[in-house]
């Protein structure tokens, strides 16, 4: 049995882990990998997804550059890990922004839009 909830199985399970670059994304992605979960990565930041794939030696992972807020960013995500493994089974959406700390009367307008793009349009499309 490998690591995770009791009685779950991750072996060859094709886990697409969004906001993968750093934190709780790339936490997530370690212990998928430990676990055997075939991994698709995701982060605004290619270089970032790059230093988690070099960190886990041995594991199957595939990064996928993009952005969880535009919806062909998602589908070419989608589409790709489709062709690759044929199927995903497990859906991790870490993704997730907070840029700004100062009172919310202060926040612009097109800063309140890239949270909500991110946080909830993001979760929309992933899910």
């Amino acid at each position: 049995m490998t690591s995770g909830a009791p009685g779950a199985d991750l072996r060859r399970k094709v886990a697409w882990v969004t906001g993968a670059g750093r934190g709780i994304g790339r936490a997530i992605a370690q212990g998928l990998a430990a676990a055997e979960a075939r991994l698709v990565l995701t982060s605004r930041t290619a270089a970032e997804l790059q230093e988690v794939r070099e960190a886990l030696p041995g594991a199957e992972v595939v990064i996928e550059p993009g952005s969880v807020a535009s919806a062909a960013d998602v589908r070419r995500i989608v589409d790709r890990t489709l062709r690759r493994f044929g199927r995903l089974d497990v859906l991790v959406h870490c993704a997730g922004i907070s840029p700004i700390f100062k009172p919310s009367e202060s926040v612009e307008d097109e800063e309140w839009l890239e949270i909500i793009d991110t946080n909830l349009t993001g979760t929309f499309y992933c899910c």
